[in-house]
């Protein structure tokens, strides 16, 4: 008998096209193992810690990573590249324009408000001169207050009221 027909016999696929070529499970013990599956969607083998002595672990802070060191300086000047092309990354891409538009329209609401508030200020301000200029009580008005805003008047260290000069 051939070994084709061998084949045929024990009921096993042939690998080519030609007769003369044996499976190659025929080879193999029937005590082995089976194979393991490869599939391209197996998750990789876990990653095992690599155990170091402590002779071997580096010191959490150096002489060489304090401020000012040539390693600091290295380290901050590969962080600030680092950043740098992330910035370059961000520019490229159409969400930042879009943040950079509401970060534009956040900061003429900030200056809006800060304008609202100094104009109220401003009036707070100049309501407190008009009632100075005009009041019996100032020195009870300074007292209670220790200072009038935008007058000038206090009190000094004898209770005594100290005009603006």
């Amino acid at each position: 008998m051939s070994l084709s027909g061998l084949n045929r016999s024990l009921g096993t696929r042939e690998h080519s096209a030609s007769h003369n070529t044996v499976h190659k499970d025929l080879y193999r013990s029937p005590l082995a193992k089976p194979l393991p599956r490869v599939s391209s969607h197996a998750p990789p083998p876990p990653r095992m810690p690599v155990k170091t002595s402590p002779k071997r672990t580096r010191p959490l802070t150096s002489a060489a990573s304090e401020p000012g060191s040539p390693v600091d300086n290295a380290r901050r000047r590969e962080l600030h590249t680092i950043k740098a092309r992330i910035e370059r990354s961000r520019i490229m891409s159409k969400s930042f324009s879009v943040r950079q538009d509401l970060r534009q329209k956040q900061e003429q609401e900030r200056e809006k408000a800060e304008r609202r508030a100094n104009t109220a200020h401003s009036k707070s301000t100049a309501k407190w001169a008009r009632r100075m200029s005009s009041s019996p009580f100032t020195v009870d008005l300074v007292a209670e207050y220790g200072k009038c805003p935008g007058t000038g008047y206090m009190m000094s260290a004898y209770g005594v009221l100290v005009t603006p000069q």
